[in-house]
């Protein structure tokens, strides 16, 4: 029964959970054997912390839930402490600097940008990139009506309205502002380019 269940059964508890490998119960080393048996292994893996917590949680989630409901007096695993996870250290992403930024911005002839040709992506991508801040994918899947004056100020409207269009989340749905130095450049004269040959 819950309520003989002792702060030192849940003690011993925590204690043989991380002795235990992943998955016992579906890796055929140890499926069939008991508890006692697996210990018995000296060659076997360990669970991460990051699971022992889970059922650490489970425990202690079911027995908060007893003592609301009256069904203990006590909760025996007030004080059971997580076990530390250790986490990866991500790896700094080093920023472009100003000189690789200039040689990219300058990779592509401005003539290649303006001829509406096939290579016009090649000079217009990085420039969106650099005068929007948007992502990537979200800058390939804009369609041309997705680039619309709305009083008098020419925006990029990235939505996911039409098949092929994601976005990450719904906060991601917004209008952005041309950028005068990409109008300068000439990036309208591009895209009316594409509408006049019915791209």
């Amino acid at each position: 029964p819950i309520g003989q269940i002792t702060q030192g059964d849940i003690r011993q508890y925590k204690k043989v959970i991380q002795e235990l490998p992943p998955n016992c119960n579906k890796d055929p080393r140890f499926r069939d054997k008991s508890i006692e048996e697996i210990l018995a292994v000296s060659e076997r893996p360990r669970m991460a912390p990051r699971n022992i917590n889970k059922y650490l949680s489970r425990v202690g989630t079911l027995f908060r839930f007893a003592k609301r409901t009256g069904i203990v007096t006590t909760d025996v695993t007030e004080g059971n402490t997580a076990i530390p996870v250790k986490h990866k250290k991500e790896k700094k992403r080093m920023g472009y600097t100003k000189d690789e930024v200039r040689r990219i911005l300058l990779h592509t002839t401005k003539k290649a940008a303006n001829d509406g040709n096939e290579e016009g992506h090649r000079f217009w991508l990085p420039f969106l990139g650099a005068f929007t801040g948007a992502r990537l994918n979200e800058l390939c899947q804009l369609y041309l009506d997705d680039i619309i004056c709305k009083d008098g100020l020419w925006i990029f409207y990235f939505n996911a309205s039409r098949p092929g269009q994601r976005l990450k989340n719904h906060c991601s749905e917004r209008m952005i502002p041309i950028h005068q130095q990409l109008i300068r450049l000439g990036f309208l004269d591009y895209v009316e380019t594409l509408r006049t040959r019915g791209e």
